[in-house]
């Protein structure tokens, strides 16, 4: 009886990887390289600072946004939660939280953890050629096996 009951869990599991795996090939289909950039422009009418950063995605003849605002924990260290929408992803995969990189301080990082595959997102602050700051937003593309895929 329990290896009966055990063929059918592993049975169960790999179809649940398989079903996973697919979900999230179709929801990159759009991707064709691995990173992808966008200026963050601030969201006018909101309470906390927001900004949002839209990209257009090569495969399709759409946009993904990232929204982010920024807040404060209880120690008062900014971070900035974030929110990825023109996917077709689960709405707990959408959100996601950028932490600020120690080796850069004008630098934040945050992951939408996906099977097998991770989207990187970084807010980037630089200096234009007249000294106004311009915030980057680049989505970067991981397999968890450590490739940086270019899907095409």
């Amino acid at each position: 009886m329990n290896s009966l009951h055990d063929a059918a869990n592993r049975t169960r599991r790999a179809t649940t990887d398989k079903v996973r795996r697919d979900y999230t090939v179709h929801a990159l289909a759009g991707f064709r390289r691995p990173y992808y950039t966008g200026v963050f422009t601030k969201v006018k009418g909101t309470t906390e600072p927001t900004f949002l950063a839209e990209i257009k995605l090569d495969g399709f003849e759409r946009d993904i946004a990232v929204r982010v605002t920024a807040r404060q924990d209880e120690e008062r260290n900014l971070y900035f939660q974030g929110l990825l929408s023109g996917l077709r992803l689960k709405s707990d995969t959408r959100h996601f939280k950028l932490t600020r990189d120690n080796t850069a301080p004008s630098h934040y990082h945050g992951t939408i953890a996906l099977h097998e595959t991770r989207l990187v997102i970084s807010l980037l602050s630089i200096l234009s050629a007249t000294g106004a700051p311009i915030h980057l937003c680049l989505l970067k593309i991981v397999e968890e096996t450590g490739n940086v895929p270019c899907h095409g």
